[in-house]
């Protein structure tokens, strides 16, 4: 009987050893061991995006000042409302048109497509003119060929006010457009 009571012992301090002390850190083990590839996995993304930062940091350095200045005037860090009133009216000028308006539309705003945030943001600009439909057409010409990026949110043509009569006895149409102008967001970095 001595001869079974030591095997039987030593089994059930070792179940007991299992149970109360090598169990509860293993449980910890795993624990760690998820943590560790987590950390490692982080580890790999940012030494991925180092290696991205690297190869943009000496793409960045080809590009010459003559490029950099043509990609300002092309997407400015900053919109110049007072410039696009300018531009917008001397383009009108330049057309040979009769301008009765332009206004920015509110403030700026930031741009989002799916909740993401946006790198650009927006600024409206609405104007209206009086012009032949030869004049409209050279003014939308001229607006696709600006530099700057903006897109033609919208466009409306009627006859013009009553204030205006004398421009339908030459035949003039009025004409609204409005157009979205595009810059960096900056206020993240």
């Amino acid at each position: 009987m001595k001869t079974l009571l030591f095997p039987i012992l030593s089994v059930i301090a070792a179940v007991g050893l299992y149970f109360f002390f090598i169990a509860p850190n293993l449980a910890e083990i795993s624990t760690l061991q998820a943590k560790d590839a987590e950390f490692s996995q982080s580890l790999d993304d940012v030494r991925e995006i180092e290696t991205i930062m690297s190869r943009l940091e000496t793409s960045y350095a080809g590009i010459t000042n003559d490029d950099l200045v043509k990609l300002e005037r092309f997407l400015p860090r900053e919109i110049d409302k007072t410039q696009i009133v300018t531009d917008i009216g001397a383009l009108l000028t330049e057309e040979g048109v009769i301008i009765r308006e332009i206004d920015l539309t509110g403030a700026s705003r930031k741009s989002s497509r799916d909740g993401e945030e946006s790198l650009l943001l927006e600024q409206g600009v609405k104007f209206s003119f009086f012009a032949k439909y030869d004049g409209f057409k050279k003014v939308l010409k001229s607006i696709e060929s600006n530099l700057q990026i903006a897109s033609v949110f919208s466009v409306r043509t009627g006859p013009s006010g009553t204030d205006y009569s004398n421009e339908e006895d030459l035949g003039l149409t009025q004409y609204e457009i409005e157009l979205v102008f595009y810059s960096y967001n900056l206020e993240d970095e």
